[in-house]
């Protein structure tokens, strides 16, 4: 099978064989049911979606340029923290389900990944009774 296409809006080749290592934040856009934070390396907030004040209750305006352990509670941040340290820098998706992210009781599940010199965060309500929290624990192993 060919993995290159042609785009149906601009008449060009587009290859699909390297897509899963493009930085996300190309993409320009973040699903309406979920939201996302870009932090630098050393945990500096450099982007937020717009939504991030609706899912999180977290001002965009004010959290850009803070630090993460700023916005949300030090337990969430040593459990990301923690989680990021699990995955291959240059490949890695760590997840991790049913979070109470804010310690206010809503779960969410949780996507972290690195991009370029960037680490993003992608919340998710959890939607779903079900705790798929040993799913967290061997996807790594698969990578």
């Amino acid at each position: 099978m060919d993995d290159t296409h042609h785009s149906a809006h601009h008449n060009t080749k587009v290859d699909l064989t390297n897509c899963d290592r493009e930085p996300i934040h190309l993409l320009g856009a973040v699903q309406a049911y979920g939201c996302l934070i870009s932090t630098s390396s050393d945990f500096m907030i450099n982007h937020v979606s717009a939504n991030v004040q609706d899912l999180l209750g977290l001002d965009p305006s004010t959290v850009v340029g803070g630090r993460l352990h700023d916005c949300l509670p030090e337990e969430t941040v040593h459990d990301l923290r923690t989680k990021l340290q699990l995955i291959r820098i240059d490949t890695g998706v760590a997840r991790i389900f049913a979070m109470d992210v804010m310690g206010d009781g809503r779960l969410f599940d949780v996507s972290i990944h690195p991009s370029g010199h960037s680490f993003i965060f992608e919340f998710e309500p959890k939607t779903s009774t079900e705790d798929r929290d040993e799913m967290s624990l061997v996807q790594p192993l698969l990578s």
